[in-house]
């Protein structure tokens, strides 16, 4: 027989009751003197949050327990069933009985269950744990099938590592109380997502000042992502903190889409009033930086103290582009790219050449890197193109063909020398421009530096095409071209698609038609784009959502928090989980944590 037909709701006060008829919560002034026999009257019901803990310990201890003589019956005129006095004692201490309202009641709080809700929130605490491992360190949870990946893993080793407390739940727990769903498992992330934000927020507000900086991407499924982060002066550690706060679906990509959802963010997170935000930096698109209508504009007018500052290293990396107006730094930029491609394209075409990661447009450090190790490796890779034109099936022999066919040129491996050359160069500066503490007199300084040492080589081209000769001879020779690098090009009376310039010599040749049109283009682009009135104060951070198509904004920030943030997790670890097990037993659950 079900014992829970006998639990009873608490009857709803009629209509034109005075309050000073009934039993009201007044009469708790009573309660630690009365003498009266059944201590769950109905004045108490369904008043927890009004009573004290020492009047709850005196409700639960004091319980009334009625006599096994008692008339059940009686009190069950309206019911199908009896109340059976033998429920008292099987389900004792938790089963009270009312003779009030003639029904069983649950003591939810009562001083037995505390051995269970602190076991509950020991193996809740050791799910979040495994949970936040996975994230702050980039991990996938779950696999494709259900009970598989990394979390079930870290179950299993936390269970062979002597957590006794989880393996009990896990084996003889309540099936539809597991806590290991993949609900469970969203819903814990988003809480550890809102605990470090709560965390930097607080901070934040306690700053005397703050700047936003905002970027926009979109994620696998088409979905346009905006990338929030907050910039303040941590006072406790005495320096300047750039912080990713979280992102926010747009819905829209015109310039008041993006600042509405930026304003309802701050507004969001209280970060107000707006004379604490000071800065915004965004990178430099019509629709963000516009004058007249962008996101910088109309955000300023709320926000009358904030300043628009273009990102340094999105500029930086728009000098870099602006070489594209030179015809033979494009095709080779774009013959490097395709060339890159074709080798990570396929697996066994990538074993033939040493790791060369992809020419990514916005991880400028990354573009940097890439050009440098291309240019150490090019006769390998020249060699593996080769082979791979007489081999294989024949659309690769046909690709083979042409990449070897575009890059097998003197000219080639004189624009990739020169490229590497400065891409070593500027490496360094894009980095320092990404620098949390970055400010506006040290970009500004690395500018200048930059500058100083271009215009120095614009002084004196010719020492520089001899060391670009130099150091393109020795490539030219392990591929055998040495004999190109010493003739002289092809002169013409007209020409459209290449350099013509008039010289003597095959080093005046690419002195004019390739080095100092080279230094001219990055000098002159510097200048204009780090001109004094648009210096930046500050590298937009350049965070990119997780690849996943199926993933709500509130995940994919909890887990972009915990990976971003995993030194502030790990700091003081166990007060994060803490916080996260707080936050997550606020709600009612099927397991008793509180």
């Amino acid at each position: 027989m079900d014992i829970r037909k006998f639990f009873v709701l608490k009857r709803k006060k009629p209509e034109g009751a005075s309050s000073d008829s009934d039993d009201s919560v007044g009469d708790l002034k009573r309660l630690s003197t009365s003498k009266e026999p059944d201590l769950v009257p109905d004045s108490f019901i369904g008043q927890a949050s009004m009573l004290s803990t020492e009047m709850k310990k005196e409700l639960l201890d004091n319980t009334w327990s009625p006599p096994a003589t008692y008339d059940f019956a009686e009190d069950a005129k309206h019911l199908k069933r009896k109340f059976k006095y033998s429920w008292l004692e099987t389900y004792s201490p938790w089963l009270a009985y009312s003779r009030h309202q003639k029904g069983a009641f649950y003591l939810q709080l009562n001083k037995y269950s505390r051995g269970i809700i602190e076991e509950n929130r020991k193996i809740i605490t050791s799910i979040i744990s495994c949970i936040t491992f996975c994230g702050s360190h980039d991990l996938a949870l779950r696999e494709k099938h259900y009970g598989e990946g990394i979390l079930e893993d870290l179950y299993k080793l936390r269970i062979d590592a002597g957590d006794l407390v989880l393996k009990k739940h896990i084996e003889h727990g309540k099936k539809n109380a597991s806590y290991r769903s993949i609900d469970i498992q969203n819903e814990i992330i988003a809480i550890c997502g809102d605990v470090i934000k709560a965390d930097i927020v607080k901070k934040v507000k306690e700053a005397e000042a703050y700047s936003v900086l905002a970027d926009e991407t979109a994620d696998i499924s088409g979905t346009e992502q905006l990338s929030i982060g907050l910039r303040y002066f941590d006072d406790e550690a005495n320096e300047v903190q750039e912080m990713f706060v979280g992102f926010v679906e747009l819905k829209g990509l015109d310039a008041k889409s993006i600042a509405y959802c930026i304003d309802e963010f701050l507004t969001k997170e209280d970060l107000n009033p707006a004379d604490k935000c000071v800065g915004f930096g965004f990178d430099g698109c019509l629709t963000m930086s516009r004058k007249d209508g962008g996101v910088q504009a109309i955000l300023r007018k709320k926000y009358t103290k904030a300043l628009f500052f273009y990102c340094s290293s999105h500029k930086l990396n728009l000098v870099i582009n602006d070489l594209n107006i030179l015809p033979e730094i494009r095709n080779t930029m774009g013959t490097t790219k395709d060339i890159i491609f074709f080798f990570r394209e396929s697996v066994l075409r990538r074993k033939l050449v040493p790791n060369i990661t992809r020419l990514c447009e916005t991880r400028w450090s990354e573009k940097h890197k890439t050009i440098r190790v291309f240019k150490e490796n090019f006769p390998v890779v020249l060699e593996a193109l080769e082979n791979l034109s007489r081999e294989g099936n024949s659309a690769t022999r046909k690709n083979a063909f042409q990449l070897h066919a575009a890059a097998f040129k003197i000219s080639f491996i004189l624009c990739i020398t020169l490229i590497a050359k400065y891409s070593a160069l500027l490496e360094p500066v894009v980095n320092a421009l990404q620098s949390i503490a970055l400010d506006v007199v040290k970009a500004s300084q690395h500018v200048k530096r930059i500058l100083q040492l271009l215009k120095s080589h614009r002084d004196n081209p010719e020492r520089v095409t001899d060391e670009i000769i130099k150091d393109a001879t020795v490539v030219a020779e392990k591929v055998g071209l040495e004999q190109d690098i010493t003739s002289m090009p092809r002169i013409v009376g007209k020409q459209r698609h290449r350099s013509n310039h008039p010289a003597k010599s095959p080093s005046e040749f690419w002195k004019r038609s390739l080095i100092i049109p080279y230094l001219d283009s990055v000098i002159t682009s510097l200048e204009t784009r780090f001109a004094e009135e648009n210096t930046p104060s500050f590298a937009l951070s350049k965070l990119h959502p997780a690849q996943m198509q199926t993933m709500s904004v509130e995940n994919l920030t909890g887990l972009a928090m915990m990976s971003v943030h995993r030194k502030l997790i790990h700091g003081n670890l166990q007060d994060f989980n803490n916080k996260v097990v707080e936050k997550f037993t606020m709600n009612p659950r099927k397991l008793c944590f509180n």
